[in-house]
């Protein structure tokens, strides 16, 4: 990974890259990140299923406050959990590029919901959002559907799940 990175931080044509299933870790996302801060050609990031724990989601969070050319993020299936969720809801208050983000099966459960959520209230670019399978319960889906009243950028919202329940439906629906 050490050497892809080098190459991101000079490549000048590079718009897509797929890294997905390479087990990552933390350790080779901090070579990733590194190199994302710097690279001002990459749009389109597939992290999926690396084992980037929360940790990891840290190092993807300080990248991403300051790279101006990501638009498309899939880091599905990393456990991230909730406290890795905050680090990217964090930055999503003030990223003001991306527009895509796919965290499913990420174990966020509903204090992950209440994180995106609240990010969800001010951030402005984000169009399409895939949360499915992260075990939101109908706290987590009742998070997400009052900001949802307020929020005017996100058009698509992927959240497919069996434990949203009838009351946490109906948050959304409500919404």
């Amino acid at each position: 990974v050490k050497y892809l990175a080098d190459a991101l931080r000079v490549n000048s044509t590079l718009t897509t890259l797929n890294i997905s299933k390479n087990n990552l870790g933390s350790e080779g996302t901090k070579y990733l990140t590194a190199a994302l801060e710097v690279n001002s050609t990459l749009t389109d990031l597939y992290i999926f299923s690396n084992n980037l724990g929360t940790e990891g989601a840290q190092h993807l969070a300080d990248a991403l406050k300051t790279n101006k050319t990501l638009t498309m993020i899939d880091i599905s299936a990393n456990d991230l959990g909730s406290e890795g969720t905050k680090y990217l809801a964090d930055v999503l208050r003030i990223n003001s590029t991306l527009t895509f983000l796919n965290i499913s099966f990420n174990n966020l459960g509903p204090e992950g919901a209440r994180h995106l959520a609240d990010a969800l209230r001010v951030n402005s670019t984000l169009t399409t959002l895939d949360i499915s399978w992260n075990n939101l319960g109908s706290e987590g889906a009742k998070y997400l559907a009052e900001e949802l009243r307020v929020n005017n950028t996100l058009t698509t919202l992927y959240i497919c799940s069996k434990n949203l329940g009838v009351e946490g439906s109906q948050h959304l629906e409500d919404a």
